[in-house]
């Protein structure tokens, strides 16, 4: 794993979760999910942070643990520690109030696991309110601000065009409703288009990796094993296009 996705990782766990190793689960893609279980809700929803190149998460308090963010904020030790102290205290609020939620629940929770998971949705939630409001009071006004701009400039290269639709982004562009359908629009086409891409570019690559090996009769004998390249199936879109 990627040493600054492994940073970008603790940063989160240390700012989300109170469980072990063993009670998280983490699945990597677009976004960073971390699921709590063992102790901690068995399976309970996912915590999503969204992840960027080189692996930095969007959400402020996940942010501020981050040693590149910290030095951009010119955070003095002050500061540093009293985000520990009072991160920890609301990692253990948040504990002691999941095991009451358990007890509360008991058996319950396998007969009614939606109930149970919209309870625990909700603890989650306060969490990351907490947490968001004291980064905000621990922070000084210009620290705010750049955090802010940080958090931005993840979330645009997380999320590309389809984040100007988010109410962040709209609300601070004042975006039409036509231009939030067209963002929307040009988000679905760009998405198609760096898929057949990235097919592409793959299938190039491996063509070029086979040529370095095999010599030129070889690469003939190979062609002629594999005839004509089947037509790829075109999606409906690309038919209507036609």
């Amino acid at each position: 794993m990627h040493r600054s996705l492994c940073v970008a990782i603790s940063a989160i766990l240390s700012f989300a979760s109170v469980g072990t190793a063993q009670d998280i689960s983490i699945d990597l893609g677009p976004t960073i999910q971390l699921s709590l279980g063992g102790d901690l809700g068995g399976g309970g929803q996912p915590l999503t942070f969204m992840q960027v190149a080189p692996g930095l998460p969007t959400e402020p308090q996940a942010l501020v643990s981050i040693q590149q963010v910290i030095d951009d904020l010119q955070l003095v030790e002050s500061q540093r520690g009293e985000l520990q102290a009072r991160t920890q205290q609301a990692r253990e609020k948040f504990q002691h109030r999941h095991e009451e939620l358990k007890k509360k629940f008991g058996k319950k929770a396998e007969k009614s696991p939606e109930e149970f998971q919209q309870e625990e949705n909700k603890l989650n939630e306060a969490l990351k309110k907490e947490l968001e409001e004291i980064v905000d009071s621990v922070l000084l006004p210009f620290q705010r601000s750049r955090l802010q701009q940080i958090s931005a400039q993840a979330k645009l290269k997380a999320g590309g065009s389809d984040a100007l639709n988010s109410d962040e982004f709209a609300n601070a562009l004042k975006l039409t409703d036509e231009q939030k359908k067209k963002l929307a629009e040009s988000a679905g086409e760009f998405q198609k288009k760096l898929m057949e891409e990235i097919r592409e570019l793959r299938q190039q690559r491996q063509r070029e990796e086979i040529e370095k090996v095999l010599t030129r009769e070889q690469q003939q004998k190979l062609d002629e094993f594999l005839g004509v390249e089947l037509a790829r199936e075109k999606s409906k879109d690309e038919q209507d296009n036609r």
